[in-house]
């Protein structure tokens, strides 16, 4: 693989000359490009065999990708250490490291794009570097779920808005015959009929009559 020091770079111009070469004006040939699709798992290669020493500890390895919005870490290890290695927590589950330096990045997303950069620690902290760009492809159907899941929530708001419009529709109506029922509320009053009571002298029962 080829080797790219970078650490007698300014970190702003690094991350600047790494953003060119996501974008595609990169001088890398194929050997320093690897192509993954989404949800497979790709191997980014390393070989730190050159910075093992037999008489020194194992070197710390240090993986991290480069984007547009800048650096990011993915995981520290030193593979003599018995430990296990420090992953990120966006990377969690989804990184395995090897031995050798190499890394096997899982469950591809198309944000994965971006130049991936090993660097290697010995003991006397002298550092070395090792890039190359990961690119990966975008599948018909993910885009489908996106839509979908998009489309989906979109019928959501407009059957809720639609059902909201509705119910104030309603009670604007029903308001609205309220009022109009209360204003135009109109008295009416029955006359009461007038008696008139007399005797009749043939008969001792009283009679009475209704007057209109």
């Amino acid at each position: 693989m080829r080797v790219h020091t970078l650490g007698s770079f300014p970190a702003a111009l690094t991350h600047t000359l790494l953003a060119l070469l996501l974008l595609g004006h990169t001088g890398l040939g194929e050997e320093g490009c690897v192509w993954g699709e989404v949800t497979e798992s790709v191997l980014l290669p390393a070989d730190i065999s050159d910075d093992v020493n037999d008489s020194g500890p194992s070197p710390l390895l240090s993986w991290r990708v480069v984007t547009s919005t800048g650096s990011h870490p993915i995981v520290s290890w030193r593979p003599e250490s018995g430990s296990t290695p420090n992953v990120s927590s966006a990377y969690q589950g989804r990184v395995t490291m090897h031995h050798n330096g190499s890394l096997t990045l899982s469950h591809l997303r198309l944000h994965d794009n971006g130049y991936y950069i090993l660097t290697a620690t010995d003991a006397l902290g002298n550092t070395r570097e090792e890039g190359l760009l990961l690119q990966v492809t975008e599948v018909c159907y993910e885009d489908l779920q996106y839509l979908a899941v998009f489309l989906l929530v979109l019928f959501a708001v407009s059957g809720s808005l639609m059902v909201s419009m509705w119910l104030l529709k309603r009670v604007v109506s029903a308001w609205k015959r309220k009022r109009h029922s209360s204003s135009v509320t109109v008295t009416l009053t029955t006359p009461q009929p007038t008696w008139r009571y007399y005797s009749n002298h043939d008969n001792p029962t009283a009679e009475m009559e209704m007057l209109e």
